[in-house]
């Protein structure tokens, strides 16, 4: 290990191997979208991904407040001259661990540069996904934030 490098924990999910030791979840791209019952999947097509108050970001916003987790965000409309092409839109972290999350309309996939930083990200070990308006309407959202709480399962 090099002077001043961060040890590498042993733990029981990771090992002393490091992230692609061991892996505890499915890869982003191996995770499919939540099934919904015919009517719900015709709100989720409706459901926008940022704008309005059912949009995805809406309801994300509130799980946050209701959960009280730290986090951090690229608000795109504000700093997308700043930001790096395709970095994450969501950085949640909590007493349950840390994610990074792209929020995207229900038929949309995350474009070329959005892949490349969601594989690079899970590369070195970070609970990367995409989240759709199916997201939310299955409970997957609220689970998975409960779990960066520290307070329930993902």
């Amino acid at each position: 290990m090099a002077p001043g490098a961060p040890p590498v924990p042993a733990s029981p999910a990771l090992g002393t191997g490091g992230a692609q030791a061991c892996r505890k979840r499915p890869s982003w791209r191996e995770v499919p979208d939540c099934p919904l019952p015919p009517a719900l999947a015709l709100q989720a097509a409706q459901m926008s991904e940022d704008t309005g108050t059912g949009s995805v970001e809406a309801h994300l916003r509130k799980y946050l407040t209701d959960l009280r987790l730290p986090l951090a965000y690229h608000p795109w409309r504000e700093h997308a001259k700043r930001a790096r092409e395709g970095w994450l839109d969501w950085a949640i972290a909590g007493d349950g661990g840390f994610i990074m999350r792209e929020l995207k309309r229900q038929k949309e996939k995350p474009t070329a540069a959005q892949e490349k930083w969601l594989d690079t990200l899970e590369r070195a070990g970070v609970d990367v996904g995409v989240w759709k308006p199916c997201c939310v309407l299955s409970g997957r959202m609220a689970r998975e934030l409960a779990a960066v709480a520290g307070i329930g399962g993902s």
